[in-house]
């Protein structure tokens, strides 16, 4: 199995809203219509696109803490852990990294 990094201008509101609904975590019917209204209402395509990509990490966190819970021992839950470096494309390049764990810190230090 193998992971890319996503496309540099992220994923559309249908392949985000596809993605929810694979996790059974999105009940709405995925038309240009619903996110053209949903999008209108949320003051426009780009706070849209962003709810969907927040209510997809909040789906996702919860698949991996899950997931998590049958972590055999350190050194699988340390590979699991690096699979979501890999995947988000910044396991290669210290600044890139440094950058993701800025951003990931950034939203844990709000709710704190």
């Amino acid at each position: 199995m193998t992971f890319s990094p996503p496309a540099p201008e992220g994923a559309s509101v249908h392949q985000l809203a596809a993605a929810l609904t694979a996790l059974d975590a999105y009940s709405g019917d995925n038309s240009p219509a619903e996110h053209d209204d949903e999008a209108a209402r949320l003051g426009g395509a780009g706070p849209y696109r962003m709810r969907l990509a927040n209510a997809l990490l909040g789906a996702v966190q919860i698949e991996a803490i899950l997931a998590e819970s049958l972590a055999g021992d350190a050194d699988a839950l340390f590979a699991a852990h690096r699979q979501q470096l890999i995947a988000a494309g910044v396991d290669d390049e210290a600044g890139k990294l440094a950058e993701f764990l800025r951003w990931q810190t950034v939203r844990v230090a709000g709710p704190l």
